[in-house]
């Protein structure tokens, strides 16, 4: 294919694009997914069937499994959608060997559409794996204390991450709630109140300060209880912080 006059280099370095088999591709077990509804998919799937495929799925050719020729890097719900339809091929574009999943993080990322949960439970992967923050961090082009706030999103109650799911709850209110307590069953309870409320992050934030202002906290120091007055210097009663300051 000529490239037009002044057109960059595609940093894929596009092979071409081709018809194959789709029992070829292998899906890696491992990667990170677009996410539709239910009825979303079913929309998507009419599509295709009246309009064609308007993007070829992206591949690379070899696979760890030798029954299969190509690896799949982008266009899972492409694919799914071709074998709803009982289609037995599907156009590809084959591009230079990359690996997987970083590649359908990043691709992900860019469209806005990943399942933070997903992407919570790869990046606690990857972190188990021995990546740290930062190297995470610069696979995804994005800060590591971004990826440090997603990784959190693991220890989440199965419902609480349903809710994050399904857009119930923002990644933010649920962080936000997860700092209020360790307790799931006081997560869930302020979870429903959240949103039976329709509450609004700053305003789930004043019942946060509300909560905390409520409870009994103990001076570092000598652990006497201290007073709603007491404990703005690091958590130490009066008689503490006039010891340390002087």
């Amino acid at each position: 294919m000529k490239k037009e006059k002044g057109e960059k280099e595609v940093k894929e370095e596009k092979v071409g694009i081709e018809e194959i088999e789709i029992d070829k591709i292998y899906i890696p077990e491992l990667r990170c997914n677009s996410h539709f509804s239910e009825e979303e998919f079913d929309e998507f799937v009419e599509s295709i069937k009246s309009k064609g495929l308007l993007q070829p799925v992206i591949v690379c050719k070899g696979s760890p499994d030798l029954k299969k020729s190509y690896t799949l890097l982008d266009g899972k719900n492409r694919l799914e959608a071709y074998k709803k339809l009982n289609y037995k091929t599907i156009p590809v574009q084959v591009v230079k060997q990359e690996d997987p999943l970083a590649y359908s993080l990043h691709v992900n990322l860019h469209r806005g559409n990943v399942d933070p949960v997903e992407l919570a439970e790869i990046i606690d992967k990857m972190t188990e794996e021995g990546k740290s923050s930062k190297e995470i961090a610069e696979l995804l082009k994005v800060s590591p204390s971004r990826v440090r706030k997603w990784r959190k999103l693991v220890r989440l109650s199965s419902n609480l991450k349903e809710a994050v799911r399904r857009r119930t709850l923002s990644v933010e209110h649920v962080l936000e709630i997860q700092s209020m307590t360790d307790d799931t069953a006081k997560q869930e309870t302020i979870a429903n109140e959240v949103i039976k409320k329709g509450m609004s992050l700053h305003e789930l934030r004043e019942k946060k300060e509300g909560l905390l202002a409520k409870t009994e906290r103990e001076c570092m120091g000598c652990g006497a209880t201290l007073r709603k007055d007491e404990g703005k210097w690091f958590w130490l009663c009066s008689i503490c912080s006039e010891k340390i300051k002087s």
